[in-house]
């Protein structure tokens, strides 16, 4: 559950107000997730809201070819889907820039327990992303979803992805983060997203511990895009783990933490027992994704990433 946008990815480096030409794709990290979810072999279920515009209809296109089930993508009659334009000064993620058209759009607009009991008693996890926090109704319906998860015994996840833009009081977005992540098992991210959010551990080990100290057993982190970080408090995958990474060169580091984030949830939905295995795994499909702008159309492909690691646990 969570945000939904049309991206404008810039076709030449740049800062958003000199760049002339942006190619259009589906975007959100709820998107994102669940499209990956989907080419690795999932079978997700997506709750988010769109307009009735054609920038919704794109998306509900989009989504269809990746076989995504509109059950739970409602359509707003009134308000409008979420867009974002993206500068790019270089390849690194640090470079990127974003300016958000977001006011009350229709994903800011979702109501909660639209998702029935029984549905969430036949599913085993659920991933909610953090830009839908910053506005209600959607707040409120994403925070529920979470509770009544966790009641069903259902795995948690959170992605506190921060856009700065979109909050305007860091004391309130930091309150929201340590609300959610308190719901969740699992916290997917990076450490200059986290950061921002206000947690002060910078280094790998001292950060996963401060978040799990809130809640969570899980904290898998995206590193430069490429690297990955796992620190497990609690159960059978116990214990720490860094990758340094493939020998990739990212040029579209765009959505690379979606991609990622897809890999983590399918290595546990494939009882993936192996920390390094899941690593290394999701660090393959992550570095893939930095290849071809907009992340769902490359890190879809599990034989690009098995180019890089040939044992990935979902290859068949």
């Amino acid at each position: 559950m969570g945000e939904n946008f049309v991206d404008f990815l810039p076709e030449e480096p740049g800062s958003i107000e000199d760049i002339a030409t942006f190619s259009r794709r589906a975007g959100g990290s709820a998107v994102n997730v669940t499209i990956g979810l989907a080419n690795l072999g999932e079978h997700p279920l997506l709750r988010t809201r769109i307009g009735q515009d054609p920038f919704g209809q794109f998306l509900l296109a989009t989504l269809a070819d990746h076989g995504i089930s509109r059950e739970y993508i409602e359509q707003d009659e009134t308000a409008r889907t979420s867009l974002s334009f993206v500068g790019k000064e270089n390849n690194t993620k640090s470079a990127l820039s974003f300016t958000f058209y977001r006011h009350e759009t229709a994903d800011t607009q979702m109501e909660a327990n639209v998702i029935p009991n029984e549905v969430l008693a036949n599913i085993d996890w659920v991933h909610t992303t953090s830009v839908g926090l910053e506005s209600e109704p959607t707040r409120t319906a994403l925070l529920k979803l979470m509770e009544r998860a966790q009641a069903m015994d259902c795995q948690v996840s959170f992605f506190p992805n921060t856009r700065g833009q979109l909050w305007s009081d860091p004391d309130v977005l930091k309150n929201d983060f340590d609300t959610a992540i308190g719901l969740s098992d699992v916290i997917t991210g990076t450490i200059p997203e986290l950061v921002a959010a206000g947690y002060e551990g910078t280094e790998l080990h001292t950060l996963s511990r401060e978040l799990c100290e809130l809640g969570p057993n899980a904290v898998f982190l995206s590193v430069n895009d490429v690297e990955a970080y796992g620190y497990v408090c609690n159960g059978a995958l116990e214990g720490e783990y860094h990758h340094d990474g493939f020998e990739v060169t990212p040029k579209y580091p765009i959505g690379s933490t979606d991609a990622f984030t897809a890999a983590i949830i399918a290595s546990y939905m494939n009882d993936v027992d192996s920390l390094e295995e899941m690593l290394k795994s999701a660090s393959a499909v992550a570095s893939i994704s930095t290849l071809s702008p907009g992340a769902i159309t490359m890190f879809s492909l599990k034989q690009s990433a098995s180019s890089l690691y040939r044992d990935l646990p979902w290859s068949d």
